[in-house]
């Protein structure tokens, strides 16, 4: 098994994504109430694991593209376990074609449960945008409100994190 980051959600980075829901949510079929929240979470916690500090992240000022340079982050808060999958909405993968997406799952209690303070964000890993492409396999997400296409990478194809900072580097040199 994989060793995977994690880190815990503090009442400093709740109270930082809280402030930006308004901001950041978009007019989109969601899957549950607090997706903007748990995805405003989840970027913050990768923040924190890759700069070693969750406000180094520009929350709010990059809604319609990727979250970070070359990586878009995507986040589920569920009960963790080893058969999860990286979401990627197929309207998404029309719009954004990043080299690199991570998964981040924020382990919460039960399913449809939100995320709190002292919750674990764990960092899964990432992969290209070619490898969710040949790994992926596209589903149908029903919601009350409709639902959406969406491609789901198995966990078991993501690379560890503690080889995402070469890959990081190694798309500054294409």
């Amino acid at each position: 098994m994989a060793t995977r980051p994690i880190i815990v959600i503090t009442q400093e980075m709740f109270d930082e994504a809280k402030r930006f829901e308004a901001k950041t949510r978009v007019a989109r079929t969601q899957a549950s109430k607090h997706d903007t929240l748990t995805g405003n979470l989840g970027e913050l916690a990768f923040a924190r694991y890759f700069f070693g500090d969750f406000q180094r992240h520009r929350l709010g000022q990059t809604k319609g593209g990727t979250d970070f340079p070359k990586t878009e982050i995507k986040t589920s808060a569920h009960p963790f376990r080893e058969t999860l999958h990286l979401p990627i909405r197929s309207d998404y993968q029309v719009r954004r074609r990043p080299p690199l997406y991570v998964l981040v799952i924020l382990n919460v209690e039960k399913i449809n449960a939100p995320p709190t303070v002292g919750c674990h964000a764990i960092i899964c890993g990432y992969c290209s945008w070619e490898e969710a492409l040949r790994h992926g396999r596209e589903r149908w997400i029903a919601t009350p409100d409709g639902g959406y296409n969406c491609m789901f990478v198995p966990m078991r194809f993501l690379h560890e994190m503690r080889h995402f900072r070469a890959a990081y580097q190694e798309h500054d040199s294409q």
